[in-house]
């Protein structure tokens, strides 16, 4: 099986996530999460629209889902307010600073695959 994720440098949207993809998946939450601001309280559709912004595959409540999942938003329970966390760099600040530069070369299209 192969395991294939597109960035469009130009768009900075992700044209497909696999679920199997592991470094490069925690690399495209975070920089979806980059397009957060820390201390601010956003609606659900808010959310979409950033996300929406940010992809050019159509599955957005995925993508929100794995955010919340990974840490990177945390949301209230009833789902009406969704923020950045503000740990999600501490998190994850190590592990993508070992891997963005080697995992996505953002100057042009890529297309990275293996099995």
């Amino acid at each position: 099986m192969y395991i294939r994720i597109l960035y469009n440098a130009i768009r900075g949207a992700f044209q497909f996530l696999s679920g199997k993809a592991g470094v490069k998946r925690i690399l495209a939450l975070s920089k979806i999460a980059e397009k957060f601001e820390l201390s601010v309280k956003y609606t659900e559709k808010e959310v979409n629209e950033i996300i929406r912004n940010s992809i050019v595959f159509t599955d957005i409540e995925l993508i929100r889902r794995e955010m919340f999942q990974h840490r990177f938003i945390g949301r209230l329970r009833d789902g009406s307010k969704y923020w950045l966390e503000e740990d999600w760099k501490s998190l994850y600040g190590d592990y993508l600073g070992e891997v963005r530069g080697a995992a996505l070369d953002c100057g042009e299209n890529r297309t990275e695959e293996s099995e």
